[in-house]
């Protein structure tokens, strides 16, 4: 009697996984079908808290997607296309450095796929594109937001300038803040170059919510000061990336000087030189285009405090996402196109393109 049951029942197992293998065809079982026309999606997102634009985060605000892949020559088909709402969403802390948020894409994209979000008002936001793998990606928007320099458009002009180098714009983060800085007890000739590192540490630390940096001589993680004895080192200042980890976030750096400082008067020339090498430490490895900003690349310093703009700068690399691509971040052009592939294919006309640091060390020039 069980016999008959067995072989009946191996019948339709047979026949549901024939089934299944000509609705999914090559694709395989465990890879799972694209989402088509939904009426919407909705996805989660933080975006960096900008001081000076409280505007933006009062209201919602109308964005628009696209596609990102091209359809092949000759095609007369348009990519899928759609809208995108941005609303705010409540918070129990106000002074939180990011502020929560969700799009509602309307109709949804396939998933995955690579789409690109404009703003209606792009005075207000940055276009961008990114690739959404499923509903829990978090598509992060960034707002506009003026600086002072007369050398830079906005903020993400000067971060992208920031960002160059070993980093190539991507957002790498330390552990934990404040980072910790172990002075030690160096000298070079009359000039206490441990006393100069600790003065740029208050400097930086100076008119901060929450510290840059701490003194702390026991800490196996973080800023170092190097000093070669004895050595002529060109440039006089450099900050060494010694240790990273897998996800290439940094551990250890080493700020090396030698013994080319060796008068009292030397000292205001190395705090500025140790106020620049700072900034490197704080990730932002690259140089500014500005001489009165204290990352200015073209000579040493000519100044001994971070710019407003540079402070705001190290706050935003600081928060936003790990392992985000400013790459994908660009400016429209005139006649409201998203041609840009990267923040030097958006750049406005005319702009010279820039040149990447060496990766081992960021020097002072």
């Amino acid at each position: 009697m069980l016999k008959p049951f067995l072989c009946h029942t191996g019948v339709q197992v047979a026949a549901v996984l024939l089934t299944t293998i000509v609705v999914y065809g090559c694709r395989g079982i465990s890879q799972p079908m694209p989402i088509v026309d939904a009426p919407e999606l909705v996805l989660t997102t933080r975006v960096p808290y900008l001081a000076g634009q409280e505007a933006i985060y009062a209201r919602g605000h109308r964005w628009s997607w696209r596609m990102a892949a091209e359809n092949p020559p000759g095609s007369t088909q348009t990519p899928a296309h759609g809208s995108a709402d941005l609303a705010w969403l409540p918070m129990a802390k106000r002074q939180c450095r990011t502020r929560q948020a969700a799009w509602t894409l309307t109709p949804a994209p396939p998933l995955p796929s690579r789409v690109i979000f404009t703003p209606a008002d792009t005075t207000l936001w940055h276009a961008f594109r990114c690739r959404i793998a499923d509903t829990k990606a978090q598509p992060v928007p960034l707002p506009k937001s003026p600086v002072d320099s007369p050398c830079y458009d906005d903020l993400l002009d000067l971060v992208e300038d920031l960002t160059a180098g070993y980093f190539d714009h991507v957002m790498r983060h330390w552990q934990d803040y404040p980072v910790p800085v172990r002075c030690g007890n160096h000298r070079s000739g009359e000039v206490d170059l441990s006393a100069c590192l600790a003065r740029a540490v208050a400097i930086w630390n100076r008119a901060e919510h929450a510290p840059w940096f701490t003194l702390d001589e026991d800490a196996d993680w973080g800023v170092r000061l190097l000093h070669y004895a004895g050595a002529h080192m060109s440039p006089t200042l450099r900050v060494q990336l010694t240790r990273h980890d897998v996800h290439g976030d940094p551990v250890r750096m080493n700020i090396a000087v030698g013994d080319d400082y060796r008068t009292a008067r030397d000292s205001t020339y190395v705090i500025r030189g140790m106020v620049h090498e700072l900034g490197h430490t704080l990730l932002l490895w690259g140089h500014s285009r500005d001489r009165d900003h204290c990352l200015w690349g073209a000579a040493p310093p000519l100044v001994c405090t971070p710019s407003a703009d540079e402070r705001k700068a190290a706050h935003l690399v600081r928060d936003l996402p790990e392992g985000l691509d400013l790459k994908n971040y660009f400016r429209l052009s005139a006649s409201g196109s998203d041609t840009a592939s990267s923040p030097q294919a958006g750049r406005p006309a005319g702009r010279p393109p820039r040149k990447s640091p060496a990766p081992a060390h960021r020097p002072v020039r």
